[in-house]
Order: structure tokens, then C-alpha cells, then sequence
């Protein structure tokens, strides 16, 4: 198994960023800042099942409802600042 770079961890997880706001913005138009703010705080697994949640929701409700039942994991600190 290759060794992933702290770097590459950094660009993965940008990366993922930039799809959900970009699936969210053509879905639901300009996100409030709220939302924004608590998308960043995503660790990167929670990224990843909100990449697939977004598939579902059909208002910007979901999308609030989904990060109140999903907040950012206190243990996975290293992420929540990248």
C-alpha cells in the first residue's frame, strides 16, 4: 500500500470540498455562511458520506438537518484544520 503524503491528504480532502460546495450550489444556489462554516469542519470520512447524502436531499432543510445529525468528530482533530 503507497504512502499517502500529509500533503496529499490536504489536496484529497480540498478536493472533496470543492464537489460538495459544487453540488450544493448548483442544487440549492448560495449557501449561508452557517452551512459553510460547518461543511469546512468535516472530517474527511464525514466528506465523504455528506458526497453521498447530498443525492438524497431535495432542500436546503436536508442539508441543515444532515449537519446537525453529523457534527464534526472532536476526535479527529488533524482534519477539522485542513
Amino acid at each position: 500500500m503507497p504512502y499517502i503524503t500529509s500533503d496529499k491528504r490536504v489536496e484529497f480532502k480540498l478536493g472533496q470540498r470543492e464537489i460538495v460546495f459544487g453540488q450544493l450550489q448548483e442544487q440549492f444556489g448560495d449557501l449561508p455562511e452557517s452551512v459553510i462554516s460547518d461543511i469546512k469542519a468535516l472530517s474527511r470520512p464525514q466528506l465523504m458520506l455528506l458526497i453521498k447524502a447530498i443525492l438524497r436531499f431535495t432542500s436546503i432543510d436536508n442539508l441543515v438537518n444532515w449537519l446537525q445529525a453529523n457534527p464534526p468528530l472532536p476526535d479527529d482533530l488533524t482534519d477539522r484544520f485542513i
